[in-house]
């Protein structure tokens, strides 16, 4: 059921990508590639993905070997190893809950991202407080999840204008923003 889910939200931000031709897009947080295997049949362009999880980056370039233009990399959201300026694109599906400062992924994000460039993030939220502590209990890795009002100070913080926002199923947030500046 986890499987089905996950492939519903990734459609929901690929949805969000209105540039299908030559774009770069990262997908930060990518685990095993399934976003950016989607992705490729759409896309032409480079795209990147990055997590923090060595682990889940050899199941990815296992999933992704033979395609062209596909790079990979071991990467902290809090610290891209990319240029400024760099992404058409940035998503991150279900991870923002794991990282350990928000802030400072939302603001490397929107550094790579190129001027008018799309953030998308989409993330769990179970709306009940007392679900969100089960979660922490339960959830390996799991870090914190986000209201609709954190997501917009993030995102503000972050240096991003939060341009749309939208609860997906009962258990997620898609949120898109874009760089002003």
């Amino acid at each position: 059921m986890l499987a089905w889910w996950m492939r519903y939200l990734q459609e929901k931000a690929i949805g969000e990508v209105l540039q299908y031709a030559d774009c770069k897009i990262l997908d930060v947080g990518c685990a095993t590639g399934n976003l950016i295997l989607k992705l490729r049949k759409r896309v032409g362009g480079w795209l990147f993905g990055t997590d923090i999880s060595p682990e889940m980056i050899k199941k990815a370039q296992i999933k992704l070997s033979g395609l062209a233009k596909v790079k990979l990399d071991i990467a902290d959201a809090e610290k891209l190893p990319y240029r400024g300026n760099t992404f058409d694109y940035v998503i991150s599906t279900t991870a923002l809950h794991h990282f350990p400062n928000p802030f400072l992924a939302v603001k490397e994000m929107s550094r790579v991202l190129k001027k008018a460039g799309k953030l998308v993030i989409i993330d769990t939220n179970l709306f009940l407080p007392a679900l969100n502590y089960l979660a922490r209990l339960i959830g390996p890795g799991f870090v914190k999840m986000y209201t609709k009002k954190e997501f917009k100070r993030l995102f503000e913080m972050g240096g991003v204008l939060l341009v749309k926002q939208k609860r997906v199923g009962l258990f997620a947030i898609l949120n898109v923003a874009v760089k002003t500046r």
